[in-house]
């Protein structure tokens, strides 16, 4: 029992660290058309080239997928066990503060000196990745349409019902719609993924809404110089168990020919 215990604790730790040091998977500007929650501006990238390029990457059925965790070095799970017990102390405060975008600024209600904090976040960019294992994943294609419908099960039962709908420019989950956010350039704490380049769905909490808030950021794009595709799904959402449920899927699967 006191194993599991353990176990349990780092895996919380890994998946606050996750939340942490994501680059800007859960920030939020400008307004969005979709139902006025807060989004960015449509970029420049919304040709149909883009479209294609993201097309390319979706399978017609089932793939098998790695599953994949950031390992992180002994350091930065030594601070996380800090923020951890922050997090604890004070839950409200946090997700508060996990709303607000990147780079998120130190405050003394992390647990951690800001000399502290600043050295979490040099030493999390040293992050990289391991196969904890695999599973499957079908992408549905839905009629002649660039429209897909994702069905995953057991530890990508978060990743469920997600549609991919390209030339409706959007997205939908069970948090609602994710607007279409644009192609990004891997920024430096991206490199252990090795991205060329991705697209961003976003959702966002609705104008005006009270209480905890539900967010959730999918990346898609391909890794490993074009062999692989990675998807990462991050989401915080209410549970009625507990303050916030969050999730964090990150997997990658072979380019489609």
């Amino acid at each position: 029992m006191r194993s599991e215990v353990r176990g349990a604790g780092r895996a919380r730790a890994v998946l606050l660290a996750a939340l942490l040091l994501a680059a800007g998977a859960l920030t939020a500007t400008a307004q969005s058309p979709f139902g006025g929650a807060p989004a960015p501006p449509v970029p420049p990238a919304f040709g149909r080239a883009t479209f294609d390029s993201l097309a390319a990457l979706i399978p017609n059925g089932t793939v098998e997928t790695e599953l994949l965790t950031p390992v992180y070095t002994q350091r930065v799970m030594e601070l996380t066990k800090k923020l951890v017990a922050a997090q604890r102390a004070n839950p409200g405060w946090f997700q508060a503060y996990m709303r607000q975008p990147q780079p998120r600024p130190w405050h003394p209600n992390l647990g951690l000196t800001r000399l502290e904090y600043e050295e979490y976040l040099r030493e999390g960019r040293r992050v990289t990745m391991s196969v904890r294992g695999r599973e499957r994943l079908t992408f549905q294609r839905v009629g002649q349409a660039r429209r897909w419908i994702v069905h995953g099960r057991f530890v990508l039962k978060a990743l469920d019902g997600i549609i991919l709908d390209l030339d409706g420019r959007r997205s939908g989950s069970s948090l609602g719609a994710l607007p279409f956010y644009g192609i990004m350039r891997p920024t430096s704490s991206d490199a252990s993924l090795d991205w060329s380049w991705y697209g961003v769905w976003k959702a966002f909490p609705a104008a005006g809404s009270r209480g905890p808030a539900s967010t959730a950021s999918l990346h898609m794009g391909p890794v490993d110089g074009g062999r692989n595709v990675a998807l990462y799904w991050v989401a915080r959402r209410p549970d009625p168990r507990s303050m916030m449920q969050d999730e964090f899927v990150l997997l990658r699967y072979p380019t489609p020919r």
